[in-house]
């Protein structure tokens, strides 16, 4: 009895300290760099080089849209199309819209290089699209065509304010483009569908359980879809909106077919963290408060530029069409400039998003593999003043550090995977005893689990413990101990791979099997997950088997 008891907490005591052994073998700061040096540095200087070129088309784009807009008005070609409006008809707003309509054309069609090659060239060129050339164009006719329709129904709106509030039309002006952007925002799910193709996501485990994250949080939602936009877009996220009062939930088709269960279900508390913060109110009063202040300093501008430039540039006074490209130009200075503060809201709430997520779904490895797929398309650590004025996301390292952290002050209360053991006896020649330890393949790489045994012989604890770690290059069996238990012949099925499919009808099961056991061994198996999560632990003991034997 006594033997028993003894041995009882010699083994409980070994085991709890092969568990903080791991917990304190844990670093923040070195998760994150062997996180971030797992890209490669041909793949980390393709996507600094996609990135830049990027950024540098936008600047393109708007010094181009700056200059044309000056020259339309320089070269008295907003005086003739002014002129052709007023020949047309008599009305003011009916002379604001079509000289709206006219000048803004003319800008789509001299920006429409840029935009072919920023937006179609490039990604075909760092794969990440493979739309084809016609698709394209027919998708970019029609949003420039919506957005120039739209500008030019703001226009008439602005010209309105400034011919009856000449000193004050700035405000009405504020307040007219935020409740257009809100009308976008709240319009834009109704549009995708006729743009993207939704469809029901597929039933299983995943699914499941982004509607229980949904429901733990709130939402109520009526179904998550998968959206296939892959031949025009590679990036992979996830978005919850809500439509007269009902949820709905939709996934890209990439990340169901490119991501592991733990992406999804990470990006999924992130999408769920987006709504549940109210970001989209923040977005829409911040851009109300920057356009405001855009607003007041581009009126004032305008006004001086009118008054003392006016003359000379056919301009009769502020609320003459044919300053219209001038004040564009204003203003896409105004948002080059503002533009900053926009962006570090974005970053802001990625970061706040991400922090929601850690909690809701408790996937920190999941947020990491996560950040690194930006590999593709971004740097993962920008220099500061490209964050600055570029980036709308959190660099990757700064998310991955995050996320090392959290994983850090939970090392312990992480899910790992579902699993059992079942001895039996291999079907060598001379059958020895073989283990079958069995886990649940839910999303998690297998390069981040790690099968623990302990031995023990006589009732005693002998020290010998070993460590089966699975990762995408094969098994290897580690000994922890002077005294080593036999080799154990290692075999994985399916073989070893860091993704499995998603939305299986049943969750797949990987089987480690472990033969050349010892006959009359007590075995302790258990499934540790992120170096922190511990399964439960079982005892197995094995027995001696027949050998197999032919008589001529």
């Amino acid at each position: 009895m006594r033997v028993g008891i003894v041995a009882g907490i010699a083994l409980a005591v070994l085991i709890s300290l092969a568990g903080l052994a791991h917990a304190e073998a844990f670093d923040a700061a070195r998760a994150t760099n062997a996180y971030l040096s797992s890209v490669s540095a041909d793949m980390q200087a393709r996507a600094s080089v996609y990135f830049e070129r990027g950024y540098i088309l936008d600047v393109i784009a708007a010094s181009a849209s700056i200059v044309v807009a000056l020259l339309i008005v320089i070269t008295g070609a907003a005086r003739r199309i002014r002129d052709f409006a007023e020949g047309l008809t008599p009305a003011r707003a009916a002379q604001v819209f079509l000289c709206a309509l006219i000048f803004l054309l003319v800008m789509a069609l001299a920006l429409a290089p840029v935009a072919y090659y920023r937006s179609f060239v490039l990604d075909h060129e760092f794969g990440l699209s493979e739309q084809p050339r016609g698709d394209w164009m027919l998708r970019h006719a029609a949003l420039a065509a919506l957005l120039v329709l739209l500008f030019s129904l703001l226009a008439v709106a602005v010209y309105a304010f400034i011919r009856r509030l000449p000193n004050g039309w700035w405000l009405p002006s504020a307040a007219v483009a935020t409740l257009s952007a809100a009308v976008v925002l709240w319009a834009a799910p109704l549009v995708a569908p006729l743009v993207d193709v939704y469809r029901p996501m597929s039933a299983g485990p995943i699914k499941e359980q982004v509607r229980a994250l949904a429901a733990a949080n709130g939402i109520a939602v009526q179904d998550i879809d998968r959206v296939d936009r892959s031949a025009h877009s590679r990036r992979m996220d996830a978005r919850v909106v809500d439509m007269f009062g009902v949820a709905r939930v939709s996934f890209a088709g990439t990340l169901l077919d490119r991501g592991s269960g733990m992406e999804v279900r990470h990006i999924a508390g992130q999408a769920i963290g987006h709504r549940v913060l109210g970001h989209r109110g923040q977005g829409l009063i911040l851009f109300a408060l920057v356009w405001l202040i855009v607003l007041i300093l581009v009126a004032r501008v305008f006004k001086g530029f009118v008054r003392t430039d006016g003359a000379a540039l056919g301009l009769s006074d502020a609320a003459d069409a044919a300053g219209l490209p001038l004040l564009f130009a204003l203003l896409v200075v105004g948002a080059c400039v503002s533009a900053p503060a926009i962006k570090a809201l974005q970053r802001a709430q990625d970061l706040a998003a991400d922090a929601f997520a850690l909690n809701a779904a408790r996937e920190p490895d999941g947020l990491a593999i996560a950040a690194l797929r930006e590999a593709e398309y971004a740097k993962l650590d920008p220099g500061w003043w490209e964050e600055l004025l570029f980036s709308t996301r959190a660099p990757a390292r700064a998310r991955i550090a995050m996320a090392m952290r959290w994983k850090a002050q939970h090392l312990g209360e992480l899910p790992v995977p579902g699993f059992e053991v079942e001895i039996g006896c291999s079907p060598d020649e001379l059958r020895s005893p073989a283990a079958d330890v069995r886990w649940v393949a839910d999303g998690t790489p297998e390069s981040n689990v790690r099968v623990d045994v302990t031995v023990t012989k006589t009732g005693f604890a002998t020290g010998q413990f070993a460590s089966i770690v699975v990762s995408e290059a094969g098994r290897a069996l580690l000994f922890r101990a002077e005294a080593l238990p036999p080799a154990l012949d290692l075999t994985l099925d399916p073989p070893a791979r860091r993704h499995v499919d998603l939305d299986p009808t049943s969750p797949l099961m990987f089987a480690l099997r472990a033969g050349n056991l010892e006959p009359g061994v007590l075995y302790l198996w258990r499934v540790v997950r992120s170096e922190g999560g511990v399964s439960e632990t079982v005892r197995t003991e094995t027995s001696s088997c027949p050998a197999d034997t032919e008589e001529d």
